[in-house]
């Protein structure tokens, strides 16, 4: 690996992959780079994104679940967290449940 992506018109480099992750509820101007990324280089911001679905009414969310379908694999500790008995965040837990599972 080089150390980056040509992605959406331009480079992105590992050491800049947190700036993909959405910086608010209508950032959707990165979902496209987070298309074409490798499941290894997102690994570091996955938990992020799946916060991007707290509500799926967000105009984030919904652009969102692609990208996670596409690093479901690597997003199975994180959701299992996320529905743990312990996880406090219920709002969550049914959108994960609904809407990406």
């Amino acid at each position: 690996m080089c150390g980056g992506r040509y992605c959406n018109g331009g480079w992105v480099f590992v050491n800049d992959i947190k700036s993909l992750i959405p910086k608010d509820k209508f950032d959707v101007s990165t979902v496209d780079a987070l298309m074409q990324l490798s499941e290894e280089d997102a690994q570091p911001i996955l938990p992020q994104l799946l916060l991007c679905i707290a509500d799926i009414n967000w105009p984030v969310a919904n652009k969102m679940l692609p990208v996670l379908v596409r690093f479901q694999n690597s997003l199975v500790p994180h959701i299992e967290a996320a529905l743990a008995p312990e996880a406090q965040d219920d709002v969550l837990k049914y959108w994960i449940i609904e809407a990406l599972l």
